[in-house]
């Protein structure tokens, strides 16, 4: 039996045009089943391009996965090496890879969940780059190459990259592509995806079961899909339409393995825009969990350099002095609250001054 809806406040449903499109759920659902089928798992990729490989991915080296992929895709492991040039590696990926690979959600379905967008124009893709490493010669090579049956070649619009929970099943996470798969500078509103801090505050949380949890800027909604584990209802909020458009549609996408009925969303999740408690003020949590915008930011400096995830608009450690002090009003009876935060030191006070104050 699902946990009774919050009533009073206005779920997040919009359809944010930057980031993914949750609104078609038959596509979803299609990509969802495609992505199973290719094994685009945490232990599929790591099979996929073997451990050297794989580690060196996890440490930001891209190379020898890179290399690792372009092998397998003359083989018959090749179409499970296309999710991975295209989303965690952020290579070009011709139509017919990517058909081969989607072929539930085709082209067509990719590019209406805004996961792709067209490439460059005269940029090889990987099925080009394929035929020309694997060509007999400069000449062969450079024939293969300016052949145009290879079609047209697509980028990632986001990374969606595989995610191991304890929901009993892997998940999929789409967030902004980083500045390993896209150089240059990162929106000023970009969507951070699965990091060391989220990480950390996942794997300390308490999982007692619980009737209601807040996940208070939630950004692509890392912790929500845990507190889903053993939570009956979960409420994320953020100040972020596209951190809100991100997060709704990871919900969506894995709503067989967090036991989510699409067509119900608010029966298990309430997504909230707003700054701090604001979405929530009035209600109580039993667990109250957030990773906030805790960087120390500078008190000064043009606010055009701010990042939403990183800097909260305050101050030094305010933003964590803030919900240190408030977050007891927002927790039910027996409730506890748990988050990540930095705080100052300032020079020839003990470590724990500051933090002490803020309680």
């Amino acid at each position: 039996m699902p946990a009774a809806r919050p009533t009073g406040r206005r779920d997040f449903d919009d359809d944010v045009p930057t980031t993914p499109s949750s609104r078609d759920l038959p596509a979803l659902e299609a990509l969802a089943e495609d992505l199973t089928d290719l094994a685009y798992t945490v232990d599929g990729v790591g099979e996929l391009l073997g451990a050297p490989a794989y580690a060196a991915l996890g440490r930001g080296q891209l190379a020898p996965a890179l290399l690792e992929c372009r092998r397998h895709l003359s083989g018959s492991a090749g179409a499970r090496a296309v999710p991975v040039l295209l989303w965690l590696l952020g290579e070009a990926v011709g139509d017919e890879d990517l058909r081969a690979a989607f072929p539930r959600l085709g082209v067509p379905g990719l590019e209406q969940l805004r996961l792709i967008e067209p490439g460059a124009d005269g940029g090889p893709t990987s099925h080009e780059e394929r035929q020309v490493t694997t060509a007999d010669g400069p000449e062969a090579a450079t024939r293969t190459a300016a052949d145009p049956s290879a079609g047209r070649s697509r980028h990632a619009a986001v990374e969606l990259r595989p995610y191991g929970s304890d929901t009993g099943g892997g998940l999929w996470v789409a967030s902004d592509l980083g500045s390993e798969q896209r150089p240059g500078p990162l929106r000023h509103d970009h969507v951070l995806g699965i990091g060391g801090a989220s990480l950390t505050l996942a794997q300390t949380v308490m999982r007692t079961s619980v009737e209601r949890a807040l996940d208070l800027g939630t950004g692509c909604g890392i912790q929500a899909f845990h507190l889903l584990s053993h939570a009956r209802h979960v409420t994320a909020t953020d100040i972020s339409d596209r951190a809100l458009g991100f997060a709704r549609f990871n919900l969506l996408l894995n709503a067989r393995a967090l036991e989510i009925d699409p067509q119900r969303l608010g029966d298990r999740v309430s997504l909230r825009r707003g700054s701090l408690l604001e979405p929530v003020e009035g209600e109580g949590f039993d667990l109250v969990v957030s990773n906030p915008p805790f960087v120390i930011t500078p008190r000064t400096g043009r606010s055009g350099e701010a990042y939403t995830y990183r800097d909260g608009g305050l101050a030094g450690d305010a933003i964590v002095e803030d919900l240190v002090g408030t977050l007891p009003g927002v927790l039910a009876p027996g409730g506890a609250a748990q988050l990540l935060g930095n705080w100052e030191i300032p020079e020839g006070n003990a470590w724990d001054r500051r933090v002490r104050g803020f309680v």
